[in-house]
């Protein structure tokens, strides 16, 4: 396991930074979506992307496993353009699946090496949460690439891009446990995985509270031990 050590410098700018990118990425994806322009899509991601590697910046171990996996995710999202091959598909999503993933869990144990609240503390923590839901949507659409016909989707005939852009809602929506059914998991593993994305999602929601719970009880004990 990667040991990742903190130090106290705040990471506000380059967090509140990836959450806007993050944000910027789903408010993007249904406007590419009505344009029928994937190339929005790619731009979005990749601007999240840079935006993640600059969050990681404060610690070069964790920031050389960053740029291991974002230079071959990156280079097969752009030559996917030019050169559609379906192996690049599987590349693509595993790629992004995995920075995300590791993205979060360095955003994550920086939130718990914290001592008081700061701004940067809440700008993570939201970015975890966008991270999960993506994460999640590449790992939906791995599991449709790998078993056609995991998913029940109410609009038939979607090209490959506008089912990514489904799964990307359906990840999200299970996540927040809304269910509102026009997408529906039917294979084993999709199941497994909604299944997981709910439980994963609130559990995170309550140790983040919990978190901020703690800094606000832990901030007047040290104000308190400060002045004896």
């Amino acid at each position: 396991m990667i040991r990742i050590k903190m130090n106290s410098t705040e990471q506000t700018g380059s967090f509140l930074t990836l959450l806007l990118c993050l944000v910027g990425l789903m408010l993007v994806a249904p406007f590419a979506e009505f344009r029928h322009d994937t190339l929005i899509v790619d731009v979005g991601n990749s601007v999240v992307f840079f935006a993640g590697i600059w969050s990681l910046f404060h610690n070069r171990k964790i920031l050389w496993v960053g740029l291991l996996l974002f230079f071959p995710t990156i280079t097969a999202r752009w030559c996917y353009i030019y050169w559609p091959q379906e192996f690049l598909l599987y590349v693509i999503s595993v790629g992004t699946a995995l920075f995300m993933l590791f993205n979060s869990y360095a955003i994550f144990t920086y939130i718990l090496h914290q001592r008081k609240p700061r701004p940067d503390t809440i700008y993570g923590g939201v970015c975890i949460y966008f991270f999960l839901g993506f994460l999640w949507s590449e790992l939906y659409a791995l599991t449709e690439l790998f078993a056609p016909g995991s998913f029940s989707v109410s609009a038939a005939g979607l090209s490959l891009a506008n089912m990514k852009a489904e799964l990307s809602y359906f990840s999200f929506v299970t996540l927040a446990t809304l269910g509102y059914g026009e997408i529906t998991p039917v294979g084993d593993m999709a199941r497994t995985l909604a299944v997981m994305e709910a439980v994963v999602g609130q559990m995170f929601v309550a140790v983040f509270i919990a978190r901020l719970v703690g800094f606000h009880l832990a901030g007047p004990l040290q104000s308190k031990g400060e002045n004896t």
